[in-house]
């Protein structure tokens, strides 16, 4: 870490160390009890009906942990931006980003504008990587 960064850069940096840190444990705590109700399960499922839940509520575990996982590596990589002095400028236009959008979206890599005709030559929406783990703003 470079020791120019601002001081609204270091704070940016520690918020994002900080809920990099609750995602991994969350994530560790995740897997251990993913692993426990795998096991649990063999011995419980009753019928098709028992079995078929199970598929569900795994398959949303999974889900949830992938989405875990590629929150991490955002925030790894907008950690990388702060140290590089890059964080904040949009990779598409070159232009600033809003301070309003980092601390709605402090791993934001592009502006709302281009965010949109991304979203638009993709044809896809990218993905929201939060759900009840939304990080707090700052303050």
């Amino acid at each position: 870490m470079s020791n120019k960064l601002s001081k609204e850069q270091r704070i940016i940096r520690e918020h994002l160390l900080r809920q990099r840190e609750v995602l991994v444990r969350g994530g560790q705590q995740e897997r251990r009890l993913l692993r426990e109700d795998g096991e649990q399960a063999v011995t419980s499922v009753q019928d098709e009906a028992d079995l078929s839940e199970l598929d569900l509520q795994t398959e949303l575990d999974l889900a949830l942990l992938e989405i875990r996982t590629e929150t991490i590596h955002l925030i790894d990589r907008a950690i990388k931006r702060i140290d590089a002095g890059i964080h904040g400028i949009c990779d598409g236009c070159g232009g600033r980003i809003p301070a309003a959008r980092l601390k709605a979206l402090p791993f934001a890599e592009q502006c709302v504008d281009c965010a949109n005709e991304h979203e638009v030559h993709t044809g896809r929406r990218r993905p929201a990587l939060w759900g009840a783990h939304a990080p707090h703003a700052f303050v």
